[in-house]
């Protein structure tokens, strides 16, 4: 009974995030007509976020209905694994990530702010991250393609899951985390800091405005990876070193790990509609363009030459 209606809650969830991201695509993409960059270039990333959320919210509708008892390859190596869902579901992390790092880092950091704001940067990130998503999705099945009927116990499963390839699929996981958690959480914090440091001016009446705005950007940056994103991959984790064989016959568990990471699909576009008023506010952005921090780019410099003037 419990188990039904988490796959009922899913399914609902996943139609919920197509649909909102449907008219998130349609008001945005309207806006982006409007705009000039470097909003254009926000509202892009936005809208390819929203459709890869469309994208992974379809998968996982996919994932909750119900198929015959003989599947092709594709049905019970791609949707029922959750192969395509968590694979859009990666792709979007990143493109969370580097949306925020190009937008927090563009007017400070000229190093990181060139190759990211550069077609060439831009692709060879994503190149990157989508060979990492492939492998690790790739270890998600790893256990179904092992499987066979006479070795169906926990105990062999166990076995493959410490087999000579367990190292790599293992070493590509963890460096996919890093690259989409840590190094984007990083940037972010460092760029945060430098500008808090430069916007404890004294003077300026804007500087505590601006100093406000960045402290609850960080808080709800700090949300969206933290509670709807990390979870998941925590699970992930659990499923793959110490229970495989809850990817051989996916049960409750795997339903809601799985469910939690489509709503993060579902949430997100609301949070930045209800709660984001700075920066990078997707439908805000049709009304108002993203001022505040092209203000703290002209004044930055001035800053930090008064700073260094009153320290001689």
């Amino acid at each position: 009974m419990i188990h039904h209606v988490v796959r009922v809650v899913g399914f609902l969830v996943s139609i919920s995030g197509i649909l909102i991201n449907v008219v998130s695509i349609i008001v945005l993409s309207k806006s982006m007509a409007r705009s000039v960059d470097p909003g254009r270039k926000v509202l892009s990333i936005i809208v390819l976020q929203c459709i890869l959320d469309v994208l992974g919210c379809f998968a996982y509708m996919l994932n909750m209905s119900e198929f015959d008892t003989s599947p092709n390859w594709f049905i019970d190596e791609v949707i029922r694994t959750r192969v395509a869902f968590w694979f859009f579901v990666h792709c979007r992390a990143y493109l969370n990530a580097y949306n925020s790092m190009w937008q927090l880092t563009r007017m400070i950091y000229p190093f990181w702010s060139t190759p990211l704001s550069s077609p060439w940067g831009c692709t060879a990130l994503g190149l990157f991250v989508i060979g990492l998503n492939i492998l690790q999705c790739f270890a998600f099945t790893r256990f179904r393609w092992f499987y066979s009927s006479d070795s169906t116990t926990l105990r062999l499963l166990e076995e493959r899951a410490h087999g000579h390839l367990a190292g790599l699929y293992g070493l590509s996981m963890i460096v996919s985390t890093v690259f989409r958690y840590a190094y984007p959480l990083m940037i972010m914090c460092c760029a945060f800091n430098y500008m808090l440091d430069v916007l404890r001016s004294p003077s300026e009446p804007a500087c505590h405005t601006l100093r406000s705005e960045l402290h609850k950007t960080a808080f709800l940056d700090g949300i969206l990876y933290g509670i709807l994103l990390l979870p998941h991959e925590a699970w992930f984790y659990l499923f793959v070193f110490a229970n495989p064989y809850e990817l051989i016959n996916p049960g409750m568990a795997g339903d809601v790990v799985s469910m939690i990471a489509c709503s993060y699909m579902t949430v997100c576009p609301l949070m930045s509609l209800i709660l984001r008023q700075a920066n990078y506010n997707p439908l805000m952005e049709a009304v108002i363009p993203p001022v505040n921090y092209e203000i703290l780019g002209k004044l930055i410099p001035k800053w930090k030459i008064a700073r260094i003037h009153h320290a001689e």
